[in-house]
């Protein structure tokens, strides 16, 4: 009896050492998960196109907390957002950046469509990742390291290669509006480039940044009849200018080269005006979204936010991307995040499958900025309606029809 009772209380104290070691191993664990990566947001709230960036943004952050933070490596993060606004000033989005950089510590930041050439000096000096949305070629450049293009730039490539392809007339004599500012000018330098590289022609208009009234726009594109008319100001602005062409009496078909979802447009132009007009799409704006990515994202910004809108989730890549590049870093040392974003990076979020490409034009063979598989949409009857489906290699090969090597 002696005996089975010393064994009995060293089995007690076997298994009491289990569960203290389960125990400390949990403990260990929870300490893991607590750790915090801050990623710096830095867009312009006051516009629907910046503070749909910030909302997605959000949303992705919460469901990968939700989800226990994200695996880098061995340990766990927790993501915590550190947004500013940059009221599309330039010397705002200068200042908030060397606040993320200096005071707030960050080595990641996701910025939305804001000309990030005077930041990357402060990204670059201090090994800063910096994810952007741009259209001035400064960020892809071969000397630039740290910064990455990942949304914008070849969804124009894309459309305008498939309308090349499948309505060629229509490229030939084009109209684009934009608001007279560096974000106007810049998208529309891009897009005569685009336009060129398919053998079309294209007529900038610009008009003052934050007018409502374009009639004077509408005008002027009934009087250069032009064989198609494409505003590039972003949703509001586009559904503002070919009202005010409608108006005018233009009756010539509408193309918006990216992507402006159908409820926003409609929200600003009339039905019979946006009927037959041809956009870019993501998964998540149809009903039901058509990944499963684009309905899970949809079904959280929905739990968080009361309702869909038809947000322009463009923005979200950026932070896509990064956290697919920490993923596979294994690290948090911003030189290995940033070779495995310049190493052809692959990664899908709400707005699709994506893969990073380089930019031959600029000698830069390094993976810099971001291609998707990109869906092509009509809207009719007031609905968005998918009318062609990308690869992300039929993508890849309109992006280099315009961005080939020199």
């Amino acid at each position: 009896m002696k005996k089975t009772g010393i064994w009995v209380i060293v089995s007690v104290l076997v298994m009491g050492g289990v569960l203290i070691s389960a125990f400390e191993c949990k403990a260990q664990t929870t300490t893991r998960a607590q750790k915090t990566l801050n990623i710096g947001v830095v867009a312009w709230f006051g516009w629907p196109m910046g503070l749909d960036m910030v909302h997605g943004v959000q949303v992705l952050a919460d469901m990968d907390n939700k989800d226990g933070g994200l695996t880098i490596g061995k340990d766990q993060y927790k993501v915590n957002l550190i947004m500013y606004d940059s009221q599309m000033d330039q010397s705002k989005a200068v200042a908030a950046v060397n606040k993320l950089v200096f005071e707030d510590k960050v080595k990641f930041i996701v910025s939305g469509e804001v000309v990030p050439d005077p930041l990357i000096p402060i990204t670059e000096a201090n090994k800063v990742i910096l994810c952007s949305m741009s259209n001035t070629p400064t960020i892809c450049g071969p000397n630039i390291h740290y910064g990455f293009n990942v949304g914008l730039t070849e969804a124009m490539c894309a459309i305008t290669g498939w309308l090349a392809k499948n309505h060629p007339d229509q490229i030939k004599n084009l109209v684009t509006t934009a608001s007279d500012n560096l974000m106007g000018h810049s998208r529309a330098d891009y897009i005569t480039r685009t336009i060129k590289a398919f053998g079309g022609k294209i007529t900038p208009i610009f008009f003052p940044p934050g007018s409502t009234d374009l009639s004077a726009i509408g005008t002027k594109v009934k009087a250069l009849q032009p064989s198609l008319m494409e505003p590039i100001g972003g949703p509001i602005d586009d559904g503002l200018a070919m009202t005010a062409a409608w108006k005018a009496g233009y009756r010539g078909p509408f193309l918006i080269e990216g992507t402006a979802p159908a409820l926003t447009l409609l929200s600003v132009a009339p039905p019979e005006v946006l009927e037959g007009l041809i956009c870019g799409a993501w998964p998540v704006e149809f009903d039901p979204a058509l990944t499963q990515t684009a309905k899970d994202f949809k079904a959280a910004w929905i739990a968080k936010y009361g309702k869909w809108e038809g947000a322009e989730i463009m923005g979200t890549s950026n932070y896509v991307c990064l956290r697919a590049a920490l993923k596979q870093a294994g690290s948090l040392d911003t030189d290995k995040v940033a070779a495995a974003i310049s190493n052809g990076l692959k990664f899908e979020g709400p707005t699709g499958l994506m893969q990073m490409a380089s930019r031959p034009d600029l000698g830069n063979n390094r993976t810099v900025e971001g291609i998707v598989g990109f869906i092509i949409k009509r809207i009719g009857g007031g609905k968005p309606v998918p009318i062609a489906s990308l690869t992300l290699e039929e993508a890849a090969g309109y992006f280099y029809q315009v961005f080939a090597k020199k």
